[in-house]
């Protein structure tokens, strides 16, 4: 695949199966997709042992308003930092439009808003962590 695309994103089942096990090892770099809840992030930080793997985390469904915050998770787990997390925040128009089968028009409309848009939020960190990929991406091939 590295010879044909930049990019190759594979998702998988959550665990440790040998599948999973196959994909981890042969990753160039692990996003994983996870939540605020925090029981659910210690579990993964305390279960998961990828050392040496570049990883990016993406917190969906991401309310600033919780405790648990991306400020207080990057403070706890010292391998995270801004480079390598983000956040998607929660929008319900943007899973309204998923869930009835509206979501071109839906990003063609909201692509390119603007500060005073209910939808920039959302749009600004969608592409703010699309960056942060790139650039990590980037790095781990020898980019300066």
């Amino acid at each position: 695949l590295d010879k044909y695309k930049d990019f190759v994103f594979i998702e998988t089942r959550g665990g440790m199966s040998a599948l999973n096990q196959k994909i981890i090892t042969s990753a160039d770099i692990l996003v994983v997709c996870i939540n605020q809840n925090r029981a659910v992030l210690e579990t993964f930080f305390n279960s998961c042992s990828v050392s040496g793997k570049k990883i990016f985390l993406v917190i969906g469904n991401y309310d600033r308003e919780q405790t648990v915050s991306v400020k207080n998770i990057r403070s706890k787990y010292s391998m995270l930092n801004s480079k390598n997390s983000g956040v998607i925040p929660h929008n319900a128009s943007f899973a309204d439009a998923l869930n009835e089968g509206k979501l071109m028009r839906w990003m063609s409309v909201n692509a390119n808003s603007d500060k005073k848009d209910v939808n920039y939020p959302f749009i600004k960190e969608v592409d703010l962590v699309a960056k942060k990929l790139l650039e990590l991406n980037r790095l781990g091939k020898g980019g300066k």
